[in-house]
């Protein structure tokens, strides 16, 4: 059962046992005045009656009791209302006005003493579907007993108590109808929000974080709705920092793993050449020499490479000499450069640059890297530096015009068969330019099919 539903039935209720309650305390306060006034009002009539009746009475006695009860008779006919009595002597009726036997209807009768010494019996009785007021006393007259007995109809009073029990049990009725039309009406407009609120968490229960409840209200439901949004915006946020961190741990695998194929590939090379060459001590030392600054490069990678992306770009910035940065390039592209028969030249002007090295030296490998890939064999790719920046240059098959500005996304692969071919993944440049990003520089691309390209690491907009 709704809340809603449940509210109105006990609201309803409520008013119903208030209504009931009301109306019997009301009906019990005017049946009792009814009674009251009926029990009254036939005392008062019956005392009267009788009082009339005995003035009328000689106080001469009859010695004939036949005189007697005929002088009896004439009398009590003679007093003012005997219409509704009714006299009796022993068992036998003088004159019965009732229509009945009041002494056998007497069943548990109320008392009063009247006149002096005479006992009043009185009771509300049902006689044949009709209600009476009846009263009974038996006197004493010239030394015999009568009975004078009185009925007096009542049922036009009953009939109006229960006219009033059943007007109040028909405005009880609509009362209660009428206020559970209104108390439905008002709270499925007060609770309403409700549906909206269980709307909001249902949605975001099934992953649409971005609901939230729109109530203007000025009650307790705008504070629950306030709170689920206060709780809905702290669990969004939360999500959108683990996905965040996922993103960043995954970007970094992907990143990691791209740059190591240079270092390891130089390092498989010179272990190819230790293992299948006769090679003097000296050359020995050299090989070894330079799969230690590899791996020493790879370990410093991997480590700047996390910082980088999972530190939002802090960096360990120092005054580099140009000239050691395109040396440690050189060293790590030296046997790819022999194998495709490629060039490199390199111009430092005598450079020195606040950078990271190892990072720059990535971003470096990873721009010549492309330049090898674009240029046909015999080529020459140039590096230079000046003091606003550091330049790769090549002279390959370019960029078309449409794919400049996509180059540096994740992914994105200009030529992908030839990229297929070269094992490579896209995302060389997207690394290259948080690199750049985090030193505070700019990406600056230049290209023409056929003709070359020219991409510059620039700290200012030259």
């Amino acid at each position: 059962m709704k809340l809603r539903t449940k509210i109105v039935l006990i609201s309803v209720l409520v008013i119903i046992v208030m209504a009931v309650t009301s109306c019997l305390i009301l009906y019990s306060s005017i049946c009792n005045d009814t009674v009251n006034g009926i029990v009254q009002s036939g005392i008062d009539g019956y005392t009267s009656f009788c009082a009339e009746f005995s003035n009328q009475l000689s106080v001469d006695k009859l010695e004939n009791i036949l005189v007697q009860k005929s002088y009896i008779t004439d009398k009590f006919k003679r007093t003012k209302n005997w219409n509704g009595f009714s006299l009796k002597g022993g068992n036998e009726y003088l004159t019965n006005n009732i229509g009945f036997d009041v002494g056998s209807v007497l069943s548990n009768p109320n008392k009063q003493t009247i006149f002096a010494n005479q006992t009043l019996l009185y009771q509300l009785v049902r006689v044949n579907n009709q209600y009476f007021f009846i009263a009974n006393c038996t006197v004493r007259i010239n030394e015999s007993l009568y009975d004078i007995s009185y009925a007096n109809d009542i049922t036009a009073q009953i009939s109006k108590l229960r006219s009033l029990i059943t007007m109040c049990a028909t405005t009880i009725s609509l009362c209660a109808v009428l206020a559970a039309i209104v108390i439905w009406v008002v709270i499925y407009r007060a609770l309403s929000p409700i549906q909206e609120i269980k709307t909001a968490v249902s949605a975001f229960a099934k992953g649409n974080h971005s609901s939230r409840v729109a109530l203007k209200r000025k009650d307790e439901l705008q504070e629950v709705a306030s709170a689920f949004n206060d709780m809905a915006n702290t669990i969004e946020a939360n999500i959108r920092s683990i996905n965040e961190m996922s993103e960043q741990r995954q970007l970094f695998i992907q990143n990691l793993s791209h740059e190591l194929k240079t270092p390891i590939a130089s390092i498989m090379l010179d272990i190819e050449t230790i293992q299948n060459r006769k090679l003097s001590g000296q050359q020995l030392q050299l090989l070894l020499g330079n799969i230690y600054k590899q791996i020493s490069w790879i370990e410093a990678l991997s480590r700047k490479l996390m910082v980088l992306i999972m530190t939002d770009g802090l960096i360990e910035i120092r005054p580099v000499p140009i000239s050691e940065l395109f040396s440690a390039v050189r060293d790590s592209l030296e046997r790819q450069l022999k194998e495709r028969n490629l060039h490199l030249i390199t111009q430092d002007n005598g450079a020195c640059m606040l950078l990271d090295f190892d990072l720059m030296q990535s971003a470096v490998v990873n721009l010549v890297t492309n330049a090898m890939k674009a240029s046909s064999i015999g080529q020459t790719i140039e590096v230079l530096a000046d003091e606003h920046g550091i330049e790769v240059k090549d002279y390959g098959i370019g960029i078309p015009s449409q794919d400049l500005n996509s180059v540096t996304e994740p992914f994105y692969m200009v030529d992908k068969s030839r990229a297929h071919q070269n094992n490579s993944c896209g995302l060389g440049l997207s690394l290259v330019k948080s690199i750049v990003n985090a030193h505070g520089a700019q990406l600056v691309i230049r290209s023409m099919p056929g003709i070359g390209t020219t991409v510059r690491i620039s700290w200012n907009s030259k």
